[in-house]
């Protein structure tokens, strides 16, 4: 029952990953929302083409799409949520939880991200040495 309550979450998760995997050469194979009790999955993204280059990103891609979408409930929801019924009202705060709940990294996230070590540290550096210009675009932005 939960699985269905979190169903646009992990829609946005399992997207993530497959837009990730698209544009860094990853070849998405297959996009499910069926639950594998198996793995203890709600859905998945299979892929033919990971590597150390692409691990990590397409891996992390739920926390960077579920901090997007967070980010524009909060800019177009959240600043202006007196101006909504009581019925929007209800519809925000529940994709906020759903795309909260499921923006963390699964088991299996994790486990192909820390599968490429090499992966790691490049775009760990690369996020490094971005951290100031991101800071300084995201505090232009609000």
């Amino acid at each position: 029952m939960i699985l269905l309550f979190l169903l646009p979450g992990t829609f946005l998760h399992e997207l993530s990953h497959y837009i990730v995997g698209l544009v860094l050469g990853a070849k998405p194979v297959n996009f499910s929302l069926i639950p594998n009790k198996k793995q203890g999955s709600a859905g998945h993204v299979g892929f033919q083409n990971i590597n150390f280059f692409n691990a990590v990103p397409v891996a992390l891609a739920p926390v960077f799409g579920g901090g997007l979408a967070l980010f524009w409930m909060y800019h177009n929801f959240w600043l202006n949520i007196s101006d909504f019924s009581l019925a929007y009202q209800a519809l925000g705060v529940y994709l906020s939880f759903a795309f909260f709940k499921t923006m963390l990294p699964s088991s299996t996230d994790i486990g192909i991200a820390f599968s490429y070590p090499l992966g790691l540290v490049l775009w760990g550096g690369c996020l490094y040495l971005s951290y100031p210009f991101l800071i300084q675009y995201i505090q232009n932005l609000v």
